[in-house]
């Protein structure tokens, strides 16, 4: 998971629930949170930054919201 420094892995997420990450943590949701750099969205990949670690609770909040 985030708590992970290689965070969530997209193919593992989709496998485990049936559903693509995306569908999870929409660019919606996700969008402020990479520009603040809190998280960093690869193509495989979602995790938390360094700046974001700290932050980790209240970044969960906003990805499910």
């Amino acid at each position: 998971g985030l708590r992970l420094t290689d965070g969530i892995d997209a193919n593992t997420f989709q496998q485990a629930t049936g559903r693509p990450l995306d569908s999870a943590c929409p660019a919606s949701s996700t969008k402020r949170l990479i520009d603040a750099e809190f998280i960093e969205r690869t193509p495989t990949h979602l995790c938390l930054t360094a700046k974001g670690r700290p932050f980790l609770d209240a970044i969960l909040k906003k990805l499910v919201a």
